[in-house]
């Protein structure tokens, strides 16, 4: 009886899997980088004395870590993250100029900066197109001098906006309010970056006094933000 109980336990031992990180390519395990579960006896006697593999630590999961490359079968469009780097190079290196009047000596303007103004003027100023939706302004400017407006340019806001859909449907409403909770309701909102030419971008919303569906909490982690400058100068 002690012999079977010692050749079950010689069993498990040589049938129990590790964790290891490939130092290198190794076929119809894995890539380099990669994590897999092999045997013990497999990586005892093989992977290891041939410099393979090593037991994946934390300190060795960040020594052998590889980058993934996004591909487009993962939905990664080359094309468009070019044209999204061009797009953030313009917003962050122009600054758009308001002129508001003061009825006073005191930097109050009369009219505030609405996002709407901000959208039409770098439309006007810059050629820069860019959706209500992205403009991130809890509250309108009223105060002259510089001042920093964070500009959505990731792309989750269309998943927002297919969730605020849907939401508006299962609670059997038509009609849905920006995606942006920062950004005002307006029945003018745009697509979101023209240049991209992408029904997938359109972020058209409608609104009514008495109906307004609830938007969905938007993750911050997925957003991706920047910063333009606006100068308010006084008329």
């Amino acid at each position: 009886m002690q012999f079977v109980s010692l050749c079950l336990n010689i069993d498990c031992f040589f049938s129990h899997r590790v964790e290891v990180v490939l130092k290198e390519d190794v076929p119809k395990l894995g890539f380099r980088g990669d994590v897999v579960s092999v045997k013990a006896g497999y990586a005892r006697n093989f992977l290891y004395p041939e410099k393979k593999a090593v037991y994946a630590t934390k300190l060795n999961l960040s020594a052998y870590k590889v980058e993934k490359v996004p591909t487009e079968d993962d939905g990664f469009d080359p094309e468009r993250e070019r044209i999204r780097e061009l797009i953030i190079k313009r917003l962050t290196s122009v600054t758009l100029k308001m002129k508001r009047h003061c009825m006073t000596p005191k930097p109050n303007t009369k009219f505030p900066v609405t996002a709407q103004n901000i959208v039409d003027k770098l439309e006007s100023q810059h050629g820069i197109k860019v959706g209500i939706a992205r403009v991130v302004l809890p509250e309108p400017i009223k105060l002259t001098g510089n001042h920093n407006v964070k500009i959505r340019v990731d792309d989750w806001i269309d998943d927002e906006f297919e969730a605020a859909q849907q939401a508006a449907a299962a609670a059997g409403e038509t009609v849905v309010a920006p995606v942006n909770p920062d950004a005002p309701v307006n029945v003018s909102t745009q697509t979101v970056l023209q240049q991209f030419a992408t029904d997938r971008y359109n972020t058209s919303a409608t609104h009514t006094e008495d109906k307004v569906s609830a938007v969905p909490e938007v993750d911050s982690s997925k957003r991706r933000l920047v910063t333009l400058k606006v100068l308010v100068e006084r008329r």
